[in-house]
């Protein structure tokens, strides 16, 4: 530069971008994807005559490039915007590894934006309502506020270690799992009746601290959300996030104990996760109404929790104890879900047929792989149907169990 320095200490170059099957972007196999269509989006109208327009491609090619156009992308591709295709791409960089680039990927960030956006739009809200914009955290009592704040050093911590590794990859899928499922998922979920109670102060500082740290970490990888949201939180007092230093550690004021904590919220979260991968089923929907109960075998997490995990899976009461004998229930890993015998039987229907369609799709799959595919495809195709394979063995053993809750 002007100065006679190095711009940069080091440089990251990444592997070959290709299409989502694998194969190496070419205008002569009209597969090419064109990175304005999917920070600003584009009508599949424009995407064809985009190909079409293209005069290094053959009768062939083109009319294959059309067809897989119609395909995946029937609604053309949808505006994901610029943050979004950084962040997908930099989740698919690993050491050696070809980018098979999926645009739908790309979609599920845009939503990932999004969820960032209206999580600080709710944080903010809370701070208008009680009339306070919190600067810095006095203490911390509440155990909900302290699993937070143990959960974002250890991201801070293991942010710092990937950069340093170049491994892009698990650093923004840290990124995305600590705000989408200890964040959001867990911890707004968790400290809303805090927010709404007479001692709101503490909930209010920590989500004002765990939001303008994450946005920190998160401006390298996506700069333009970070920045706006930064200023929102900050109430436009700084001037860029930019002259904001990215935290080594956890910055909370000196003599504020937050690690002092056990493993109560973690198993309350393991907990709900198995209540909501049961209810998600179709046969076992009858949980979540609001007069159904569940049982449990026995409870030995904090008894002011039991309300948490209703907030959390939607399920209609919970109980300790066995049910009644005369109603159905269903007993999995000391729980035991209600369930209605019509609903069994419109499930195992469902079941069977995507059983029968997930053969075809395996059959059809081993007849395309032979020792002639290119290394890269050869493999992917095999990961696929060893994927295809334990899902077809998961659909049996869920027919195979629902079956007996027919007897």
């Amino acid at each position: 530069n002007l100065y006679g320095e190095y711009p940069f200490e080091s440089i990251y170059l990444h592997a070959l971008v290709r299409d989502d099957e694998g194969k190496k972007m070419s205008k002569s196999l009209g597969n090419v994807i064109d990175p304005d269509a999917i920070r600003h989006g584009r009508s599949l109208e424009k995407l064809m005559e985009t190909v079409q327009s293209n005069p290094n491609i053959s009768k062939v090619e083109l009319k294959r490039s059309l067809a897989s156009m119609k395909k995946k992308f029937p609604r053309g591709i949808a505006e994901c915007g610029t943050d979004a295709l950084r962040f997908s791409l930099i989740q698919y960089v690993q050491n050696g590894r070809s980018i098979h680039l999926n645009v739908n990927k790309v979609v599920n960030n845009r939503y990932f934006c999004n969820k960032i956006y209206q999580a600080t739009k709710f944080a903010d809200n809370m701070w208008k309502t009680h009339s306070m914009h919190p600067t810095h955290l006095d203490s911390v009592e509440e155990d909900i506020n302290k699993w937070i704040l143990n959960k974002l050093s250890t991201l801070i911590l293991n942010y710092h270690q990937s950069f340093s590794e170049h491994r892009y990859h698990d650093l923004a899928n840290d990124l995305y799992n600590f705000f989408v499922n200890e964040f959001c998922d867990a911890y707004l979920e968790l400290v809303k009746p805090l927010l709404y109670a007479t001692a709101h102060e503490e909930a209010l500082a920590t989500m004002h601290l765990v939001l303008t740290t994450y946005l920190k970490l998160l401006h390298p990888l996506m700069p333009f959300i970070s920045e706006s949201l930064f200023q929102r939180l900050t109430l436009n007092q700084e001037d860029s996030i930019m002259k904001s230093r990215i935290p080594k550690s956890l910055e909370i004021a000196p003599g504020v104990a937050y690690e002092n904590l056990d493993q109560s919220i973690d198993e309350l979260l393991s907990l709900a996760t198995i209540l909501r991968s049961k209810t998600s089923n179709d046969y076992l929907l009858a949980a979540t109404k609001k007069e159904s109960i569940l049982y449990m075998d026995e409870w030995t997490l904090p008894e002011s929790y039991v309300s948490l995990l209703v907030a959390l899976t939607r399920v209609g009461s919970i109980q300790v104890g066995k049910p009644p004998s005369d109603e159905l229930y269903f007993y999995h890993q000391g729980i035991y879900f209600p369930y209605e015998r019509d609903c069994v039987s419109k499930q195992i229907a469902k079941l069977e047929k995507q059983h029968k369609k997930l053969e075809k799709q395996l059959d059809s799959l081993e007849k395309s792989i032979h020792d002639r595919l290119p290394k890269e495809v050869f493999k992917e195709k095999t990961e696929r149907l060893s994927r295809m394979q334990e899902d077809l063995d998961v659909l049996q053993s869920q027919l195979n169990h629902l079956h007996t809750l027919t007897v």
